[in-house]
């Protein structure tokens, strides 16, 4: 395919992505298919920052598209930020996001200190109470703390032991403090999925070679199991972690000043330096046209992975799209003992000679600090994953193997 047509077939297939990623409900789920192709984004983090470091300009910019989009907050973040206590550390780290997604949607600060743009109420999950924020301007504009504590969502990835428990953000409309244990936070955030319904999950890199921070890791293993337990299919998109900046700039000057511009709002409530994270954004896995081709009847065909199952699509002589999941089982949903294959297409397995178990440091940004060993604390596995055979018997799609692999991406576009 030359470069000119696979690119023109990339950006309809985008829009083709898009709508399938809304119209398509999984078998069984009871959820109706919705009558619009919009795209609908939820953004799944550890920290109040971790978004506008890693995850901007793409938050900022499917924001200011008007595309609805929450993001949720997972921990308190009361190890940072400024305050003498955790509850204020954490109520201003929360004020510091809220005046940076604010300004990301265009909605100015009639008062620098107060967030008046926003409204504030208690949501109720599987009998936990979280809170909610909404931008009055833009009310498709949400931000939810679920407020665990920061430095405690790694020992999700090292077993199914976890427990934690709430905050208290100073002023918070929530007055008792919630224990979770692993499936409370996948029923939490598998709720929040059944309300917002988004067609695209946003979160951090879930193997990370190096220099990654464990609540990132256990931030997105989270994502991912409840994306699963969610049920209907969605694209899932992961972003580099703090070895971003082992990587050459890529981003513009107009984009490296709006998105520096972005994080200082945040940094008036929890003051750092982003060291060269505000030039870069890098997805875990390369995206292009690798796996968008012809057939030999000239139509085209696109693969793409949503829930960690990867689907084949492919458009009739009549023009209408039809597909079908490839994998019978979703790949690449792993932890630490089990299989770190996220494709169907190359295995990658935590054995000797392949993909390292734990390539990352329990935490490696300086003003946090890193969890130490549990005492008495046992390691859960699982069976590995088998990647299945799904590549059709046509070209020209291209299949690369290895620790790169993709997961939960949309190859395609």
């Amino acid at each position: 395919m030359r470069v000119r047509e696979a690119t023109a077939l990339s950006r309809r297939l985008l829009t083709v992505l898009g709508a399938l990623a809304v119209f398509v409900p999984a078998a069984g789920t009871g959820h109706a298919a919705t009558t619009t192709p919009e795209a609908r984004f939820m953004q799944v983090v550890a920290h109040q920052d971790d978004d506008l470091l890693f995850m901007n300009p793409d938050v900022h910019d499917s924001i200011q598209a008007g595309m609805p989009s929450v993001t949720v907050f997972i921990t308190a973040g009361q190890i940072t930020g400024l305050g003498d206590t955790d509850a204020e550390r954490a109520r201003n780290r929360q004020r510091g996001i809220q005046d940076a997604y604010a300004r990301m949607a265009g909605v100015p600060d009639a008062d620098p200190q107060d967030q008046e743009e926003w409204e504030g109420d208690v949501w109720t999950l599987s009998g936990r109470q979280v809170e909610r924020f909404t931008l009055k301007d833009a009310p498709q504009v949400q931000l939810v703390f679920m407020n665990l504590r920061d430095g405690q969502l790694g020992w999700f990835v090292w077993g199914d032991d976890f427990v934690d428990h709430t905050i208290i953000p100073q002023g918070s409309q929530i007055t008792r403090s919630f224990t979770y244990d692993t499936q409370d936070v996948i029923n939490v955030l598998s709720g929040m999925m059944r309300h917002y319904r988004p067609t695209v999950v946003r979160a951090l890199d879930p193997m990370p070679e190096h220099r990654g921070h464990a609540d990132h890791v256990g931030a997105t293993m989270f994502a991912r199991e409840s994306a699963a337990a969610y049920g209907v299919p969605l694209i899932q998109l992961h972003y580099r972690d703090y070895n971003i900046t082992d990587a050459p700039v890529n981003l513009a000057p107009p984009a490296i000043a709006q998105k520096l511009s972005i994080l200082q709002h945040y940094n008036t409530y929890d003051p750092f330096d982003p060291d060269g994270r505000e030039s870069r954004l890098y997805y875990r896995w390369a995206r292009g046209t690798a796996w968008a081709g012809r057939d030999g009847s000239g139509l085209p065909h696109v693969f793409v992975v949503r829930s960690g199952r990867a689907y084949a699509y492919a458009r009739d002589a009549l023009g209408q799209w039809t597909g079908r999941p490839r994998s019978p089982t979703p790949v690449g949903r792993s932890r630490r003992g089990s299989a770190w294959s996220s494709t169907p297409a190359a295995g990658c397995r935590s054995s000797p000679g392949g993909c390292p178990t734990t390539p990352w440091s329990p935490c490696t940004r300086p003003r946090r600090a890193a969890a130490g060993p549990r005492p008495g604390r046992t390691t859960a596995t699982r069976a590995p994953v088998t990647p299945s055979t799904w590549a059709p018997p046509w070209s020209p799609v291209t299949v690369t193997g290895g620790c790169g692999s993709s997961s939960g991406t949309a190859r395609a576009v």
